[in-house]
């Protein structure tokens, strides 16, 4: 977003004020090469009150690696602990913009974070399945070797074991996915699983989450009216 200009200032507040003031300088050093300025400030949640969107990313991705069988409700009963008190701080600061939610699991602490807050659902909006999704174009578009941009559709339910590719919703290139001759049950699998595959490699995620919290973003602050697969 830094990048593109969409937003000119960015609040970066984090626990460790090692790292996120490390952060908060990274993206300086960019600066003199960036097209577009940007001012970034440090752990000031007063900063906050006329931010028109905060995003959520409080997590503890490591704790994947303590179960045998991946699930992103592994990590709910230390991200719901946490954003009771960024929810606090969060409605202390006077914030009045919109909440952009990426913790997991997102659908649950999205509702959660509703109830702690107080403030109304439109207010509150998880990336849902929006990453989902783009794995599922990616993984279309890789196995007809189409850009991603060439298959419209979507991954449905929770951001989770559950989920599901809605079939009926894919096409590519305007042609029902029917048209083609592709395994779908191993597609949907792999879409499925496609975070932990990331995440085996480099024991994080990143750029994928990334992208669709500044889509999502860039949608609220242009008013976009683009229908997007979202927790709320």
């Amino acid at each position: 977003m830094s990048a593109q200009g969409a937003v000119d200032e960015f609040v970066f507040i984090d626990s460790d004020k090692a790292k996120v003031t490390a952060e908060a300088l990274d993206f300086e050093d960019a600066k003199a090469n960036l097209e577009y300025n940007a001012n970034y400030v440090v752990n000031d949640w007063d900063a906050l009150a006329d931010a028109d969107v905060v995003i959520s990313s409080v997590g503890k991705i490591s704790l994947q690696g303590t179960v045998k069988n991946k699930d992103r409700f592994v990590e709910l009963q230390f991200t719901k602990h946490q954003i009771k008190g960024v929810s606090e701080k969060l409605v202390a600061s006077g914030f009045k913009g919109i909440l952009v939610v990426i913790t997991n699991p997102v659908d649950v602490i999205t509702t959660m974070y509703q109830h702690f807050t107080g403030f109304p659902k439109k207010r509150v909006i998880g990336t849902g399945t929006l990453l989902d999704t783009a794995r599922l174009h990616r993984a279309v578009g890789q196995a007809l070797q189409v850009h991603p941009k060439s298959v419209q559709g979507y991954n449905v339910g929770e951001h989770g074991n559950s989920q599901f590719t809605a079939w009926s919703t894919v096409k590519v290139k305007g042609q029902p996915i029917t048209s083609y001759d592709l395994p779908l049950s191993e597609l949907d699998e792999a879409v499925k699983t496609g975070g932990f595959t990331v995440y085996d490699g480099k024991k994080f995620t990143s750029y994928g989450i990334a992208s669709a919290a500044s889509r999502l973003t860039k949608a609220i602050l242009t008013d976009s009216h683009e229908e997007l697969p979202v927790s709320n």
